[in-house]
């Protein structure tokens, strides 16, 4: 049982609030009382975007700097609910905001389709509420200037301060550009779907 709890600091973004950091005094069988920190985060979205050109599937990237690990990281389209109900709306405009998948290449809503039955992937239950809810797009690009578009392209949100770089890399080397977990699990779910 839950003894006592400690707000600790929460950072507000936008007018919301966005990390919370608490202590919860818990009281548990066998292992008695103690404290835990727990992150409070919000649920997310992540989109593996497959892009087919000339009979070859590649992988879209976002590349930003991400400040805790000190460089820039190659990532699917990702972001925050924000409070919002519904993933599927909101994958769909992070996949605008960052990568302007909806005016350069067509997409719409009814692309994005979810994996993992719908359900969100806990990313560090330990000590954070975040879930991820992964979807993947396979859209194919028969015009040479849109594929030449989207390598290169600048995406983000400046008032996010997000500064990202679209790259296409061929589907057989994304692990070799990838290593956050969020990735490597949707990419995981996508090889291993049934439909």
């Amino acid at each position: 049982s839950i003894a006592n709890i400690e707000v600790q600091s929460m950072d507000v973004f936008h007018d919301k609030p966005h990390f919370l950091k608490i202590k919860v005094s818990v009281i548990q069988p066998i292992i008695g009382a103690h404290d835990v920190v727990v992150f409070l985060r919000g649920d997310a979205v992540v989109l593996l975007a497959v892009i087919i050109f000339e009979n070859k599937k590649y992988v879209l990237l976002v590349n930003q700097t991400r400040l805790p690990i000190g460089t820039m990281l190659h990532e699917f389209v990702a972001g925050m609910l924000d409070g919002e109900v519904d993933a599927r709306k909101v994958m769909f405009r992070e996949a605008h905001e960052e990568a302007m998948l909806s005016s350069v290449v067509g997409i719409t809503e009814d692309d994005i389709i979810p994996l993992f039955d719908g359900k969100k992937i806990l990313s560090s239950p330990g000590i954070m509420d975040e879930g991820l809810y992964p979807f993947y797009l396979e859209k194919e690009i028969t015009d040479p200037a849109v594929f030449a578009k989207l390598q290169g392209l600048q995406g983000g949100l400046v008032e996010e301060n997000e500064h990202i770089t679209v790259s296409l890399v061929p589907f057989t080397d994304v692990l070799q550009y990838c290593t956050d977990a969020k990735t490597l699990a949707t990419l995981y779910l996508y090889e291993h779907r049934n439909d």
